[in-house]
């Protein structure tokens, strides 16, 4: 545990950065970071993980001390822009961010990690992200992103080939109303949060998957906002972090 903590004093030192400064980026306090680098406090999984994908270091130098500091960035060189006019602008990593959190701050090329939940405890992290865990934590464009944004990390294919297994998908709880066609997350009581394309057909809602081997929904409009049965918010993009 101390290793670990000096490792992370070593880090942090070479990107010059204070220790107010350094537990900002990754969402912690300075005092649990001190501790966390004097051998004090064990380091959780979580703060290894942000600190990996924040300052994009070597798992296995963090973790046993072996290989080097920094993962190299494996970008293959750019081609000439046949337009002299376009720049490429790069995405930057600009620490952790919760929803509810001013995004004013950052730059729209700006990147940011979030928060990851379980498709079946959307609802949970809707109503309020601080009662449950995140399973894991992505970078998103700042761009992708509102004010109550969180991630779902998708289960199963019946949103294939839109939404693969495996996919993160950004919601956005402040988009509830209904628009034809287009996916939302719905809270269904028993079962917890599916995803799906949704139509109004009235006096009912219907719940398409775009995998045509699976059957669509046909739910009551009356039951919405009852017993459980509720709109969590749209699904406002899709990432793929398969290697």
């Amino acid at each position: 545990m101390k290793e670990i903590g000096q490792r992370i004093l070593t880090l942090r030192k070479t990107l010059k950065l204070t220790q107010e400064e350094f537990a900002q980026k990754l969402g912690f306090s300075h005092s649990h970071l001190s501790k966390v680098e004097q051998g004090k406090s064990h380091p959780t999984e979580r703060l290894l993980k942000l600190i990996e994908q924040t300052f994009n270091v070597n798992p296995r130098w963090l973790r046993e001390g072996e290989g080097e500091m920094f993962l190299e960035e494996g970008k293959p060189e750019a081609k000439p822009l046949k337009d002299e006019g376009l720049k490429l602008i790069p995405l930057r990593i600009r620490g952790v961010w919760y929803p509810g959190q001013d995004l004013s701050q950052y730059d729209k090329n700006d990147m940011v990690i979030i928060p990851v939940y379980h498709e079946v405890d959307a609802g949970n992290a809707e109503r309020n992200h601080t009662s449950l865990e995140p399973i894991d934590w992505v970078p998103v464009p700042v761009s992708k992103l509102t004010n109550r944004s969180f991630g779902i990390k998708v289960v199963g294919d019946s949103m294939e080939p839109t939404i693969s297994h495996g996919s993160v998908v950004v919601v956005d709880p402040n988009q509830k109303s209904i628009i034809d066609g287009k996916v939302f997350v719905i809270e269904i009581p028993y079962v917890g949060a599916t995803i799906k394309r949704v139509f109004v057909k009235y006096p009912n809602l219907i719940l398409k998957a775009d995998n045509p081997s699976y059957e669509e929904q046909t739910i009551p409009l009356e039951k919405l906002e009852t017993n459980g049965l509720r709109i969590i918010g749209r699904v406002i993009a899709v990432f793929s972090y398969d290697i």
